[in-house]
């Protein structure tokens, strides 16, 4: 269970929690506030492309290559919103922090189960189900439509590359600016009230101007909580900073008395003791202190750390930060090589380089986006044969500088390698 499944439960029980609306409506009222600002909505682009694109994603003119389908298709999201002057600022994620990498790796082993299943249907002679459990999104969508928006960069079009988690930089940049709105997909954009308003890209039609407006009154209303306590209700939910082996036999013992809507209220139902402030924070340590002992009963983790992990869960909804690996200046590096890693760091951010390129650059460990073990299967050739020419193009602009690198290669061993 976690926060990607909040909406659909809330959905499929047949609570009616958050209101259809008009996006117009709330243009105006923005407007209103903000008269001489630009109505910016932020997208989260990852989230957003299964319910911006139509149909079936096996189908090979989903491929990736920048067809008219996907030139047309972001063309018409893009105009829909201009029209009622509203400009899209597009958010993409590359860089994986530390804290998730694993989990990240391991939900790649997810995706190949789903691509598997997908190719069996396929091999049947059956058509899979659009945006169902067996569809999967390829990522070189992702790199199409990227590459299509930088293109469009002096029509005002504007796409950024996160640098650090894409959820927490779109909730920074939404606050500082006071933000018109996000679109996405996670219910931790309504969780932190970052923007004015919180959209949902499932429910959008894009002929109507008309979608779902996710926000934190309703959704505590509903819970039977503080709009404070959600952030602690999320943590509790298992969202992304929560370790999944720590908090899955916690899991396992609430979904006993329950599952769906019964195990949401469940969940809420601890939470309800606990009172925080306005930043979401446990005024008593030891309501903290008791949860963690309830959640580390059974998995063999240590209470103080499950507390550790849940008071930085919460701080998370409000605060921005950039791992030590990625701050420039201080990296004990010669003036002119600080400035070649900083123009890195703008050609990163808008999309015209990936993160392992960026790392290089960093004279630090490359962590692949590419989960590169699942290449070690029977009739395959050994990784190092197989990676040889990605290692290449890589490693070229690196070699072909001044700077000496050092690169480390590893093999990554495991249940299915």
């Amino acid at each position: 269970m976690d926060l990607k499944q909040l909406e659909k439960i809330l959905e499929t029980n047949g609570s009616r929690v958050f209101q259809l609306v008009n996006i117009e409506d709330y243009r105006d009222d923005y407007n209103s506030s903000y008269p001489d600002t630009t109505k910016e909505l932020l997208v989260d682009l990852k989230s957003c492309l299964p319910y911006i694109f139509p149909g079936d994603f096996t189908d090979s003119k989903y491929g990736g290559e920048l067809s008219t389908v996907v030139v047309d298709t972001i063309e018409n999201f893009y105009s829909k919103f201009q029209a009622i002057g509203i400009q899209p600022i597009i958010f993409v994620g590359n860089y994986k922090q530390k804290f998730n990498r694993h989990d990240w790796t391991q939900r790649q082993y997810v995706a190949v189960d789903k691509v598997n299943k997908v190719m069996d249907l396929v091999k049947s002679n059956t058509k899979p189900v659009p945006k169902s459990d067996h569809g999967v999104m390829p990522p070189e969508l992702v790199q199409s439509v990227t590459g299509f928006l930088r293109s469009q960069s002096s029509f005002g079009w504007t796409v950024v590359q996160s640098l650090t988690e894409t959820k927490t930089e779109m909730i920074t940049y939404a606050r500082k600016h006071d933000s018109f709105g996000i679109l996405g997909h996670d219910m931790d954009f309504c969780i932190a009230t970052a923007a004015r308003n919180y959209f949902s890209i499932e429910q959008l039609c894009l002929e109507t101007m008309t979608t779902r407006l996710y926000d934190a009154p309703s959704l505590a209303k509903h819970l039977q909580l503080d709009v404070n306590q959600l952030p602690l209700f999320a943590t509790l939910m298992g969202n992304d900073r929560m370790e999944k082996e720590i908090i899955k036999t916690f899991h396992d013992d609430i979904l006993k008395k329950g599952s769906g809507g019964a195990f949401v209220k469940n969940i809420a139902s601890l939470c309800k003791p606990v009172t925080c402030n306005a930043k979401g924070e446990p005024l008593d340590k030891n309501q903290v202190m008791n949860l963690s002992k309830q959640i580390a009963h059974g998995s063999l983790s240590c209470p103080t750390k499950v507390s550790n992990l849940i008071m930085d869960s919460i701080v998370s909804y409000q605060k921005y930060y950039v791992e030590e690996e990625l701050l420039a200046d201080s990296l004990d590096m010669a003036p002119e090589q600080r400035d070649m890693i900083n123009l890195a760091l703008t050609l990163y951010r808008q999309c015209w380089i990936t993160s392992d390129l960026l790392q290089l650059l960093f004279v630090k460990e490359m962590q692949m986006e590419t989960c590169m073990e699942m290449f070690n299967k029977d009739g395959i050739k050994p990784i190092g044969d197989v990676l040889a020419s990605l290692r290449k193009v890589l490693y070229g602009a690196a070699f072909n500088s001044d700077q000496n690198t050092v690169i480390s290669e590893y093999v990554i061993t495991g249940d299915k390698c």
